[in-house]
């Protein structure tokens, strides 16, 4: 996997809690493919840093029983234009 290629993901995650949130970081965390992640509970929104398709981090946050569903996606200055930062 050539992590010279990353892209930045937003996806709306349906999020109650800090478990939720735990669950959702420690998923995709543990995989080689993801650089960063920012899970902001309030907004129900995950933000990753990843050399993976948005099918594939999809399936890893779902794989934790949560819905995702893919709003965005940019280049390496997406997190920088972001409200987040």
């Amino acid at each position: 996997m050539d992590t010279n290629r990353t892209a930045k993901l937003e996806f709306a995650v349906q999020m109650s809690c800090d478990s939720c949130v735990n669950a959702v970081k420690g998923v995709l965390e543990k995989d080689p493919g993801v650089q960063s992640v920012h899970v902001d509970l309030a907004k129900e929104q995950v933000l990753v840093e990843t050399a993976l398709t948005s099918l594939q981090v999809q399936s890893l946050i779902e794989s934790t029983g949560r819905r995702a569903v893919l709003k965005g996606m940019g280049g390496n200055d997406y997190l920088a234009h972001s409200d987040l930062m």
